[in-house]
């Protein structure tokens, strides 16, 4: 029984990975922050069995006019209480009170924590009244991440088996040491605190074969390279194909 993260650049596999879940008789319920499962098409036919279900969040980034905030520039802030962020943590609660049926065989996962961040700066933007966050701000946000991770990651495995956070990635520059890594697309601190919360982080990489070759997906569960947060507490190799069936091969619901 894990907590997992899935981090990777767009394209890279990292919602197929989280549903091929239903590979080891499990079934992925997502918390779709991106509003894309549905358009799946690799996903049709398990969204049709009822092997993977969904909630998309109904809430704009933003309930303000696009004029009025092109218009407003660099001052302009949200006006009305944004939303989505609020519905997620509702959906978290709920996950925690009222657990979804059969949720020994349910894994909840939160698609993608990339969308979530510029719904919760959003919020505190405008409990702020100010587009730029300072050091309060900051720390606020700093704080949400970590209230939001212990929330989802306790949710396993009781009453859930598993939980899943994805996220992109993005190439950051080490200051000390002045190297080029790959981490989480988040905010501040929390992107190198990220790991501490789970137990099993893989970095997702896609390798274009040939023209007319199928695109061939991997996730990476160690350090290498630029992968400095890769991690896992499994016997795996570095590199092993992005499927659950494979990754927690000997774990299949009995």
């Amino acid at each position: 029984m894990s907590a997992i993260i899935l981090y990777g650049r767009p394209g890279s596999g990292k919602s197929t990975l989280a549903a091929s879940m239903t590979n080891l008789g499990y079934k992925p319920h997502f918390i779709d922050m991106d509003c894309k499962v549905k358009g799946m098409k690799n996903l049709e036919e398990r969204l049709k069995d009822k092997q993977i279900t969904y909630e998309e969040c109904p809430e704009p980034l933003d309930q303000g006019k696009l004029k009025a905030r092109v218009l407003a520039g660099l001052k302009y802030y949200p006006k009305v209480q944004p939303r989505g962020y609020l519905w997620l943590v509702d959906c978290i609660t709920e996950l925690e009170e009222e657990p979804l049926k059969d949720a020994h065989l349910v894994v909840p996962v939160i698609d993608t924590m990339t969308s979530v961040n510029r719904h919760m700066k959003r919020l505190v933007r405008y409990f702020k009244k100010d587009m730029k966050l300072d050091f309060t701000g900051w720390d606020c946000v700093l704080q949400n991440y970590e209230e939001l991770f212990m929330a989802f990651t306790n949710l396993q495995p009781d009453p859930y088996p598993h939980v899943i956070i994805t996220v992109h990635a993005k190439d950051d520059k080490d200051k000390v040491l002045e190297s080029i890594e790959t981490r989480p697309l988040l905010d501040g601190q929390f992107k190198d605190a990220v790991g501490d919360f789970v137990e099993e982080m893989y970095f997702l990489e896609v390798e274009a074969v040939g023209r007319m070759s199928k695109a061939k997906f991997w996730a990476i569960t160690k350090p290498v390279g630029r992968i400095t947060q890769a991690r896992t507490s499994r016997d795996l190799p570095t590199r092993v194909d992005a499927d659950f069936g494979i990754i927690f091969k000997g774990e299949e619901v009995k």
